[in-house]
């Protein structure tokens, strides 16, 4: 996984994947992807930060990034091999950050 695209492995322990839906569940707390595997595999919880201290750019990054993993995602967390329409929009994380992102491009604009 070191310098791979693919943050997301392709088999997680049940601990592993309690981790990753807490994050996916929880709106308030991200990982950077260059903190994912000290995160998700290690259970390091010093790199998790709050959504409220993203920037606007890392904010579109972490939903390009969820929304690019989305597949891979829901097979390690729900073994089928292709998300269906709206589960990882489903998730409190993916609502915060495209909500701020919305609002953020709403101001720009």
């Amino acid at each position: 996984m070191p310098g791979s695209r693919r943050a997301v492995p392709d088999r997680l322990t049940d601990e592993q994947a309690a981790r990753l839906r807490w994050l996916l569940e929880d709106p308030v707390h991200w990982v950077r992807r260059t903190k994912w595997e000290d995160f998700l595999l290690q259970g390091n919880e010093a790199v998790v930060v709050e959504t409220d201290s993203l920037t606007s750019d890392q904010k579109v990054a972490a939903l390009a990034w969820l929304r690019q993993q989305r597949h891979r995602l829901y097979a390690v967390l729900e073994g089928g091999s292709r998300a269906p329409d709206g589960w990882l929009e489903s998730f409190p994380l993916y609502d915060r950050l495209g909500g701020e992102v919305g609002q953020v491009a709403a101001h720009r604009g």
